[in-house]
């Protein structure tokens, strides 16, 4: 069963997608194929919007990390020296 936000495939049984969570209806899979993404409709580009949204999420908590390393990384060395 594909999901009908993302496209995803997904185990017949799952209640929901594995990834964008969107609930799956259970009783009617909505398609057989994986959407096409050769016409955007307003539907299909709200959903690519929502996706370009949480990838620079992503990242952010990347770099956040990546700083906070870094500084708890100086503070042990100006310690340990």
């Amino acid at each position: 069963m594909y999901c009908p936000k993302c496209g995803t495939k997904n185990d017949p049984a799952a209640k929901f997608c594995k990834n964008c969570g969107q609930p799956l209806a259970a009783a009617k899979p909505v398609s057989d194929q994986p959407k096409q993404s050769g016409i955007r409709t307003q539907a299909t580009a709200g959903n690519a919007a929502t996706r370009t949204q949480s990838q620079p999420r992503n990242w952010l908590w990347f770099v956040g990390g990546l700083v906070l390393a870094l500084i708890v990384g100086g503070i042990w060395l100006t310690v340990a020296l």
